[in-house]
């Protein structure tokens, strides 16, 4: 659609642009590269070892310092993941205008990308 769609410019563009950002983040559902990239903004989760005691049960080594740290980028993936779902959604949904594009059509809404 960006080289042989026969549309204007204008209402093309922002077609192209939402339909690019829709790929990225059904690319990253897809890959379930939340932790890894929380993980790149944070710094890596703590190596766990797994132990159990003689009966079976896990133990739990990691520092409090570690234990934080783990779950502040368990807690930045998964709100990663719902804020891009949810982005993913209103593109695909649409809307007729967005005041971020000063009232013109902003490209999103599925049912209008084909020409």
């Amino acid at each position: 659609m960006k080289e042989r769609g026969m549309e204007v410019s204008e209402t093309r563009e922002p077609k192209v642009k939402a339909m690019a950002r829709a790929l990225e983040l059904l690319k990253h559902k897809l890959d379930d590269d939340y932790v890894e990239r929380a993980e790149a903004e944070l710094g890596p989760l703590s190596d766990w070892e797994w132990e159990t005691d003689e009966n079976g049960v896990l133990i739990d080594r990691d520092t409090p310092e570690q234990k934080k740290h783990n779950r502040a980028v368990f807690k930045l993936a998964i709100d990663t993941e719902n804020k891009e779902w949810k982005e993913l959604w209103e593109i695909l949904k649409g809307s007729k205008y967005s005041k971020s594009y000063n009232d013109k059509f902003d490209g999103t809404d599925m049912r209008g990308w084909w020409d």
